[in-house]
């Protein structure tokens, strides 16, 4: 059981990366979450005497990742498809946000890490995805890709 437990976490994580990138404060749960763990010499999973809250999984997810290194990634995603629009590349997929990132930092980054950070740009408004789908330039599949907000440059004097 411990992709359902991973699982969990990540659905914890997911509302606290979306609160701390819009900002907004948000209300934690409090009921009662059953974690299984291995606890017997035969590998066997049973289930913890003392369940363990939503505040407690989200903290650990929060803490295996950690905030500066959650953040950094967030800025580089964000980055990435912001020098695409710069140089003419209107919208991007989660490959070629993956295949940018990675020959820009010159390491590996997993394709469901570059997807929950686009959730989370999408979810704070700073992407938003394309209504229109179309082939992805790395995988040939069609796609809805993710594209900049507009930002309006000034108020009119």
């Amino acid at each position: 059981m411990n992709w359902l437990r991973r699982r969990q976490e990540m659905r914890h994580l997911k509302g606290k990366l979306k609160a701390m990138i819009s900002g907004k404060t948000i209300q934690i749960n409090t009921k009662m979450m059953p974690i299984y763990q291995p606890t017997t010499s035969n590998g066997a999973t049973t289930m913890l005497e003392t369940p363990i809250t939503h505040k407690d999984t989200s903290a650990q997810a929060l803490a295996g990742i950690g905030m500066a290194n959650l953040s950094g990634e967030l800025k580089k995603i964000h980055d990435i498809v912001l020098a695409a629009a710069r140089h003419g590349i209107d919208d991007m997929s989660g490959r070629e946000i993956q295949a940018q990132y990675e020959r820009i930092h010159g390491k590996r980054i997993d394709s469901g890490t570059v997807s929950a950070r686009v959730a989370g740009l999408v979810a704070a408004g700073r992407l938003e995805r394309c209504r229109i789908a179309r082939p992805c330039r790395v995988a040939g599949r069609d796609i809805h890709p993710v594209r900049c907000v507009a930002q309006q440059a000034r108020l009119a004097a």
